[in-house]
């Protein structure tokens, strides 16, 4: 079982929902790429892996309601995409060290240091 995996089953017993269970709202997962990319997009990667046949669920209106009783959005911070995150997911990297090591050997930073060095952006007002 990978770390992303043990995490996301971990999430989702707080919700009592199972992967790959026998009960109407637990998550069939077809690709195992559907661990990382919920870690790195949150609910976005969640909702686009079902749209993307990643994962499926019988009673998919008692999953949600699930998920949104036991709060998991707030146990697991959710949030707008990690643009790092999605980029190693895009480009075919299941870990972000990885991604990290061979993004400072192209670019010569690391990508936070990438990120802070760009100039700032303001929001017109």
């Amino acid at each position: 079982m990978s770390i992303a995996q043990d995490v996301m089953t971990n999430l989702l017993g707080f919700a009592d929902i199972r992967i790959n269970g026998t009960r109407p709202w637990d998550i069939k997962v077809h690709d195992r790429r559907f661990f990382s990319r919920v870690l790195a997009s949150g609910t976005l990667g969640f909702g686009e892996s079902y749209m993307d046949g990643w994962w499926d669920c019988d009673a998919l209106d008692e999953m949600c309601c699930r998920t949104i009783r036991a709060g998991l959005e707030k146990r697991f911070a959710f949030r707008l995409p990690n643009v790092w995150a999605e980029a190693a997911f895009a480009s075919g990297f299941q870990s972000m060290t990885n991604f990290n090591r061979e993004f400072k050997r192209i670019v010569g930073r690391s990508p936070t240091q990438f990120r802070e060095a760009l100039p700032k952006l303001r929001c017109a007002t």
